[in-house]
């Protein structure tokens, strides 16, 4: 009787499995989706159906418009600029277009799928939704109207929905008329001592996230700013410790391609630029919480302070972005590309453009305050501030400069003037500015007597910028020299040599020294021998500067990875050890793409003949197998020393808010799972990547069959069972009950959760509705907390319900000390209780395991 009953259970598993398959269609192309604003001139007629009158009245272009598009559970948000719409790649299926503008704003739409026949809407609550076919290409315009003395909709109103029907005969339409060119803020003479600054100039304001998406429970950060070179003096010193011990990859993720710009740590986040805009990494987890996207490269590196994160783009544009949501709150139009590093002083934030222009822009709104011109000049270096004044290299056809301006209003104070063009940003230490030129000398220059204390010649150009130790300077060269000087008379104290230039800057963190090399390497010195502690390879060139926060080295490199290094003898390491079978911490734990966010789930070992590549981010090629399916996995390179065959990272899509929500769990609906004794596996859903010629038989179980786990693999975290479906996937849960995917701290909808605690006599498990999939499990939530961000998760894990809740950076890891033990294996489900069956083969592997099963 308990054996058929058994038997009758595994039946039902095999039968949600199936429908599991069927539910999942073959994969299709995705559409896009862009849209232009235009403002209105009073006396538009605001029912006419006429495209033509509304382009002929609706002439002045929208700039730094903000529009939100939902779809498929993931909200992106892109700014208007003049010829240039807000855009979105691949979307498909329901969607929701909002603008983010209080609501009841006036506006009417015209969209038109595939260049067909125009379709209006109105869209007085600010959105509009709809949903788009495969291949196709939606593009509206959207008038704002002028206000109307009548009361706005109220917030019940419903929003416009864009019919699916088929649309009209195509009818060509009117495109709007072309406005006038945004025109650069005029360059200013060069001005002498005590010249007044130019007029202000207002930037384009940002407005208020919609109230559809609020906004991450960030916390603000109200210590001092973090910014290039760590302070306003640009010292170069960090607050903290850094690592101890032998350095240790935390996490690795990928920013795009060849990044320039330097990171900086504010609240537990990572800030920093690429060619595909701002990132935002958790400091802790490494996964991505926001990007702001650009159409050009930052490669300024951004500054944080009062919550807000300022940083300049090649695009000429300076921006002030929520450092919480990364909403764009203001922009700055400058008529040159910045790569200058903001400083931020005294309520101001200072930076330089190739306009020629150095800019002092209010922090808190993004007004001008003063600028100081230099017509003509291509403006790199990065501004220090110390005692009301600003100190800034330029160069010009005679040479270098290093020019001091007041803070408060931009007139120049002094110059002093070398041979080669100044490109480094100065450092300020006991009165005296240090600054490297291109003509081979670093320069210490006295404050008060505005001359030449001394000067060192390293006989080639420099990137890099000075750090100020105790009564040392230390600076580094492309003839692949680190120099250590006397602050007083730049005589040298001891010189590092690499293997290649040295336009890292030096960050000074304790008791120890980190610079980057274009050799590959980060290292760590002895600030008073300059005597190599360590050094820690990486895929290309390290040209940035790394930050130090709390035991945490961060840094870019050439590879398109931001990398966060820790130590083997801090305390709180939460880096995966080397041997871990789950995930290596080289693997990033998320990965973000146009079309949603996939959670890491395993290595696999397959022959890419089988696969076709999508996609490439950073030097991470993306591949989806040739019969792809909807919502299927993706798999990125990790080469290994077979050619025909190559380890390759598999990753789950996390389908937030997805309709019809189905996780490769689902297969087993009440808590389908294999009992070892002490040790628990979880039903994960089909393995489509592993066939039994790929395992080891570790046993045989009565009623089941073989029962498999891959040679290699110790601890055992996965058993499989072929069926006639597919090969069954079961994986090791911990003490808590957790599968390796949930354990804390876990990514998920751009935010961190932790296990809280065993919900399942608390909770109605259906009450509750899928949100998203956390590898192949499906997390769930409360029907008035179902929008992200979420307040609590739920999963159902081997029949019990568990809550999740969101937590900050510094939330800590829950593990389990709980190892397998017995040599017995049951099927286990809430419908009915089963009897162990004996399972031959396990023990001598169970015993293996006792020490450790989960990290």
């Amino acid at each position: 009787m308990i054996r058929s009953r058994f038997l009758l259970l595994a039946a039902i598993v095999t039968l949600a499995l199936a429908e599991l398959v069927v539910l999942v269609p073959p994969v299709q192309a995705a559409g896009s989706v862009a849209v232009t604003a235009w403002s209105c001139s009073p006396g538009i007629d605001p029912k006419s159906n006429d495209p033509a009158a509304f382009a002929a009245a609706c002439t002045t272009e929208a700039d730094g418009l903000m529009f939100a598009l939902t779809a498929g559970g993931f909200t992106r948000r892109r700014a208007t600029a003049p010829d240039r719409p807000a855009s979105w790649a691949a979307v498909t299926g329901a969607f929701t277009l909002v603008l983010d503008a209080p609501k009841g704003e006036p506006a009417v739409a015209f969209c038109l799928r595939n260049g067909g026949a125009p379709e209006r809407f109105e869209a007085p609550a600010g959105e509009i939704k709809g949903d788009l076919a495969p291949d196709t290409a939606l593009t509206c315009q959207w008038y704002r109207l002028p206000a109307v003395s009548t009361p706005a909709p109220t917030a019940t109103a419903q929003p416009t929905t864009v019919p699916t029907s088929t649309p009209a005969p195509t009818v060509a339409p009117t495109s709007p008329v072309s406005p006038t060119a945004t025109q650069f803020p005029t360059a200013t003479p060069f001005p002498t001592q005590g010249a007044t600054a130019t007029p202000a100039v207002t930037p384009t304001p940002a407005v208020s996230p919609t109230p559809t998406t609020p906004p991450l429970p960030e916390p603000i950060d109200t210590g001092p700013p973090k910014m290039f070179r760590g302070d306003p003096a640009h010292t170069g010193r960090q607050g903290d410790s850094g690592p101890a011990g032998d350095p240790i990859l935390l996490w690795r993720y990928p920013i795009g391609d060849r990044p320039n710009s330097s990171p900086a740590v504010a609240a537990g986040t990572v800030y920093v630029g690429s060619d595909a805009g701002l990132f935002a990494v958790d400091a802790v987890t490494g996964t991505e919480r926001w990007r702001m996207a650009t159409e050009l490269p930052i490669t300024s590196s951004p500054a944080v302070a009062g919550g807000v994160v300022y940083v300049g783009g090649e695009d000429g544009n300076f921006y002030g972005v929520d450092a919480g949501t990364g909403v764009e709150r203001w922009r700055f139009e400058t008529g040159g590309k910045i790569r200058s590093s903001p400083v931020v002083a005294d309520g101001a934030v200072v930076f330089s453009s190739f306009d020629g222009n150095i800019y002092a822009l209010d922090a808190e709104t993004g007004e001008e305050r003063w600028r100081f011109a230099r017509a003509g000049d291509d403006m790199v270096s990065s501004p220090a501030i110390v005692d009301g004044t600003v100190f800034i290299g330029i160069g010009d056809l005679d040479g270098g400069l290093l020019i001091a301006l007041s803070a408060e209003d931009g007139t120049e104070q002094w110059r002093y003037r070398v041979t080669g063009y100044v490109q480094t940003s100065p450092t300020i230490l006991g009165g005296i500015v240090y600054f490297g030129g291109d003509d081979g000398f670093l320069y210490a220059v006295d404050i008060e007597s505005r001359r030449l204390q001394c000067r060192f010649e390293t006989g080639k150009l420099m990137r890099s910028s000075p750090a100020a130790l105790d009564g040392v300077i230390v600076i580094g060269d492309r003839l692949n020299n680190l120099y250590a000087l006397n602050a007083g008379t730049c005589e040298e104290l001891w010189r590092f040599e690499a293997e290649d230039w040295m336009d890292s800057s030096a960050a000074v963190a304790g008791s120890t020294l980190y610079v980057g090399s274009k050799d590959d390497n980060l290292y760590a010195l002895d600030p008073g021998t300059g005597a190599e502690r360590w050094r820690f390879p990486v895929g290309q060139s390290v040209l940035t500067s790394p930050v130090v926060a709390g035991s945490v080295v961060y840094f870019a490199s050439r590879d398109g990875f931001l990398y966060a290094v820790t130590g083997s003898e801090n305390e709180g390491n939460v880096a995966p050890p080397p041997d871990d079978p789950a995930r290596p911490a080289d693997v990033p734990a998320e990965l973000v793409l146009d079309d949603g966010r996939y959670r890491f789930d395993r290595l696999v070992t397959l022959d890419r003949d089988t696969l076709e590549l999508t996609d490439e981010i950073s030097f991470l090629q993306l591949f989806a197998r040739q019969d792809r399916q909807e919502n299927g996995p993706i798999y990125t390179n990790r080469p290994i020393d077979d050619e025909e065959k190559s380890k390759l990272v598999r990753y789950l899509p996390e389908r937030i808010g997805a309709a019809q929500l189905a996780c490769p769990a689902d297969g087993a609906t009440s808590g389908g799972q294999l009992q070892a004794g002490d040790a628990t596996y979880a039903f994960a859903g089909l393995e489509p990547d592993l066939t039994v010629d790929d395992l080891t038989q570790r046993g045989e179980a009565p009623g089941l069959g073989a029962v498999y786990a891959e040679a290699d693999q110790s601890p055992i975290t996965e058993l499989f069972i072929a069926s006639s479906d597919g090969l069954q996937r079961f994986v090791l849960l911990d003490g808590d009950g957790l599968p390796a995917a949930l354990r804390s701290p876990f990514p998920f909808a751009s935010q961190t959760y932790a296990f809280a605690e065993d919900a399942t006599d608390q909770v109605e498990d259906n009450t509750l509705g899928g949100v998203g999939c956390a590898g192949p499990f499906a997390m769930k939530a409360a029907p008035d907390a179902a929008k992200s961000p979420f307040s609590r998760l739920y999963a159902t894990i081997a029949g019990r319900l568990l809550a999740f809740d969101p937590v900050d950076s510094s939330g800590e890891q829950s593990a389990s000390t709980n190892g397998p033990r017995a040599q017995l294996f049951t099927m286990e489900r809430n419908l009915a209780q089963s009897a162990a069956l004996p399972f031959a083969g396990f023990g001598a592997v169970a015993a293996s395991n006792k020490a450790n099963h989960a990290r």
